[in-house]
């Protein structure tokens, strides 16, 4: 698992393979709620439960540590929109998630509102054809342009996914960090601070 931080230090950030989280204890699917478990139990994918329920795992484990709480007891709770939450009166924790190709990414803020993502940078994207129908014209002229059209696609996707992750911030001033890793994946923080 790599552990890294970015503004600051103020969001901490965690990247895994979701079948090599040596950090988990055995019994890790006992870390998420009842709820989430049975969530899992009824999603048609067991692929998409496995990693619901690991990448559930270890953010509760996560915020165990900053929260004093056990992690099955930490109230995890979803917006209208869908946009999970702590649901703590006296927090200022925020966290977002990812998961592509099998890793999992997972980011925690305090004292803001916070947006990840990340992308596998798969070879069979149509990516000029998507950047077209999903791009403004200016992102797309960033495609076109670039040296490594998938590259820059992806960075910009991922980019897009993160920041639609932060919600409706209106006005507010949102700090990104883009990137891409080693291993094919491009990704996105986006935050703003509180």
């Amino acid at each position: 698992m790599k552990r890294s931080s970015t503004f600051e230090g103020r969001v901490r950030l965690l990247w895994c393979r979701e079948d090599d989280t040596d950090d988990l204890p055995k019994n890790w699917q006992e870390l998420a709620s009842p709820a989430e478990r049975e969530r899992a139990s009824n999603m048609k994918s067991s692929a998409r439960a496995y990693t619901f329920l690991r990448t559930r795992a270890l953010l509760r484990q996560e915020l165990a540590v900053l929260t004093g709480l056990k992690a099955p007891e930490i109230p995890i709770k979803q917006t209208p929109e869908g946009r999970p939450f702590l649901a703590l009166a006296d927090t200022s924790l925020d966290f977002s998630l990812s998961h592509s190709e099998g890793h999992i990414f997972i980011g925690i803020l305090e004292g803001g509102r916070l947006g990840i993502d990340l992308q596998y940078m798969d070879t069979e994207t149509p990516v000029e054809k998507l950047a077209k129908r999903f791009f403004t014209p200016e992102e797309y002229q960033a495609v076109e342009s670039a040296a490594d059209m998938r590259m820059q696609f992806f960075k910009i996707w991922s980019l897009k996914e993160a920041r639609f992750k932060l919600g409706d911030v209106k006005d507010a001033k949102v700090e990104e960090e883009i990137g891409i890793s080693g291993d094919g994946f491009a990704y996105a923080v986006c935050c703003i601070a509180a």
